[in-house]
């Protein structure tokens, strides 16, 4: 959630907000992905920079290499920022594995502005996200396949994950199945 965007009382949230960050001793922050790619121009508070998000948006964003030609330009332009310190990847979301050759393009365009891809591993949000995808032994492959990007797992859910959702409601230990003790 963005406070700030274009709501009454935005002044009053960006003060709080740097108020909230100086009494917690944190200087900047990083908003990871959370606008469509084609919106070019964020506009968050100075005290963030931001990674620019493909396939975050709950499977909404078609994953194939048509989509992901569609998307380079307005990608390139993210890239060119000051402003935006990264990519990052939703593979749980949207299905799709991080060392297909689709994203060969995104790859090539982080490499030659130095930006890493930050790909979100572990636990998801929602019951229709596959941990399959997100997994993060998965960045291995990618890593091994493209050696010119720096990649950087985002785990969420703890140091790799202790918990995961597993369908209807139920929750189980998945740190046991990811080391085949299921």
């Amino acid at each position: 959630m963005i406070p700030w965007r274009g709501r009454r009382g935005t002044r009053i949230r960006k003060r709080a907000l740097r108020r909230d960050f100086r009494a917690s001793n944190i200087v900047h922050g990083i908003v990871m992905g959370n606008l469509p790619v084609e919106e070019t121009n964020p506009n968050y508070p100075d005290i963030f920079h931001y990674c620019v998000g493909i396939g975050g948006d709950g499977g909404q964003t078609e994953m194939s290499a048509v989509r992901i030609e569609q998307l380079l330009p307005a990608l390139e332009q993210h890239l060119r920022s000051e402003r935006c310190v990264g990519i990052k990847l939703y593979p749980g979301y949207n299905y799709f594995y991080i060392y297909d050759d689709m994203l060969a393009p995104v790859y090539e365009l982080a490499a030659r502005y130095g930006k890493p891809v930050a790909v979100h591993t572990g636990l998801t949000a929602t019951e229709k996200a596959l941990l399959k995808y997100a997994h993060p032994n998965v960045m291995d492959e990618a890593a091994t396949k493209f050696r010119q990007v720096n990649f950087r797992h985002v785990p969420s859910g703890g140091a790799v994950f202790r918990r995961c959702h597993c369908g209807d409601g139920e929750e189980s230990e998945c740190h046991r199945r990811s080391l085949g003790d299921a």
